[in-house]
């Protein structure tokens, strides 16, 4: 049978039923044969099998494909990120704080008025704590008390304005507080599937665009709990010291220390991609089932899995791209 009848017949098959019954050798090239069962069933409009859909094979035939015990292995291994810096910290006589400065005046001046709107919070707290001791001892009147705690709530709600504006611009205002005098901000996108490998105070290495010879050294000092529902990824923000000419908005490449962790892996040749999502084939008692997978840190030459594969189950590392072809219709 030719290839391009084969594949016609395997189409056939796909959009005939949900189970493909095949009897084939990946070695034998136009010896190859496709027995479909006949039903009724109208063909879909569609010619790919939804994950987890089996390739039946007897045993003889199925044991040509190389296999794979996926197993338990420790990773380590330190992840790069793209990275930007957000913000510099220089000493200023006139502050008890090191006056930041960001890639734009808009966020300069967002980040300035979530400081006067903390200064106006704490004053106002000051004067309704007062009052209410006043109060208390019957040395100030009721009415005042009250407008004061108003006052109160009226700062703590432009606080919160204030941050939102700059959380919308990726910046945290709870991290900006800890950048000290000739400090760096840089935030580093985190994939959402390795946040747990990521621990603040961990090591991390920055190469900025500008300086490629010029690594900076720096450590993690917040993994964010919100996801990115775009990207689905966490911001991570690290703290450089002794930046010496990073400037605010310079592109940089960040490679974060990572915890080690244990994880099922498979080798790299065992992966498929389509449809932009990765599987791999699981060997079964009649056959070989899809199954999508989530992820993890990779070696170079294992990868980790999170998610659709269990300790000792058996991949298919060879001729994967002809399972492929044969599970989705190509």
């Amino acid at each position: 049978m030719s290839m391009r009848l084969l594949t016609l017949s395997l189409l056939l098959a796909v959009t005939a039923c949900t189970t493909v019954e095949l009897s084939m050798d990946p070695d034998a090239g136009d010896s190859t044969t496709v027995r479909t069962p006949i039903t009724a069933t109208p063909p879909t409009t569609t010619s790919t099998l939804a994950s987890g859909d089996r390739i039946l094979l007897d045993s003889t035939r199925a044991s040509r494909f190389a296999l794979t015990v996926a197993e338990r292995q420790t990773f380590a291994v330190a992840q790069r990120l793209p990275g930007r810096v957000m913000a510099t910290a220089v000493a200023a006589r006139e502050l008890a704080t090191p006056l930041l400065i960001f890639e734009t005046p808009d966020l300069s001046q967002a980040y300035a008025e979530s400081l006067r709107a903390r200064t106006e919070l704490a004053r106002t707290r000051r004067v309704s704590e007062r009052l209410g001791a006043l109060a208390r001892n019957g040395a100030a009147a009721g009415k005042d008390l009250d407008d004061a705690e108003v006052d109160a709530l009226q700062a703590e709600s432009h606080v919160r304005e204030t941050e939102a504006r700059l959380r919308e611009a990726g910046l945290d205002p709870g991290v900006l507080t800890r950048i000290g005098a000739g400090a760096a901000l840089v935030s580093a996108d985190l994939p959402e599937a390795r946040i747990g490998l990521v621990r603040v105070n961990a090591v991390a290495l920055v190469d900025l665009t500008s300086f490629p010879d010029a690594p900076q050294r720096g450590r993690v000092i917040a993994v964010s709990d919100a996801i990115d529902p775009q990207t689905r990824t966490a911001r991570v923000s690290i703290l450089v010291n002794q930046p010496g000419g990073v400037r605010p908005g310079m592109f940089a490449s960040v490679q974060v220390e990572q915890r080690a962790a244990q994880a099922v892996a498979i080798p790299r040749t065992a992966l498929v991609q389509a449809d932009a999502r990765t599987f791999a084939f699981v060997r079964i008692s009649d056959g070989f089932v899809r199954r999508e997978l989530t992820l993890g840190p990779d070696d170079g030459t294992m990868v980790a899995v999170l998610s659709g594969i269990e300790p000792g189950e058996q991949v298919v590392t060879s001729n994967v791209m002809l399972l492929k072809g044969l599970s989705f219709g190509y």
